[in-house]
């Protein structure tokens, strides 16, 4: 039994080197770590204008009006604009519903025209592309489509 006695000192003493070694090691990894979290931040990745965006969302689909005017504000004097906030808000229709809508985009009227009371001159912006399906309208000079010529004949018509 004595035997034993010095290998479990050497194995004590080994592991407790190891863990000493160990700690050494990790200690400059996390300090690097939390280094380069501190260094890069939303504001290195997003532009100003794109940090808005979220703000906007999130008013809007909360219903916070008040919220909702600072975060507009906040996107047009970053550059949004009125015609991107406009299509922010029209786009989360889908998701927040229609009255919610309505309000924001209400908000973002009252927003811009204090804006103008105030001399601010916000850029209108570039109008949505429309996206729409073009089945079953007309061209852009008039015409009609050809699956419009085929209504109402063949198989299917009375269908």
């Amino acid at each position: 039994m004595n035997n034993t006695t010095p290998i479990k000192a050497l194995t004590a003493a080994a592991l407790l080197t190891m863990s000493f070694g160990l700690t050494a090691h990790a200690a400059p990894a996390t300090k690097g770590a939390t280094e380069m979290n501190q260094q890069q931040t939303v504001s290195d990745r997003l532009s100003a204008r794109q940090q808005a965006i979220p703000l906007i969302a999130a008013a809007m689909a909360s219903s916070q009006m008040d919220k909702l005017n600072a975060a507009l504000n906040q996107g047009l004097d970053a550059g949004l604009t009125i015609n991107e906030a406009k299509e922010i808000l029209v786009q989360l229709y889908a998701y927040t519903g229609f009255p919610r809508s309505l309000n924001a985009l209400s908000e973002l009227m009252k927003v811009v025209e204090a804006r103008k009371q105030r001399g601010i001159k916000d850029v209108e912006g570039k109008e949505p592309l429309k996206t729409g399906s073009r089945r079953g309208g007309t061209s852009p000079h008039g015409h009609r489509k050809p699956d419009q010529n085929l209504r109402g004949s063949g198989p299917g018509a009375a269908f």
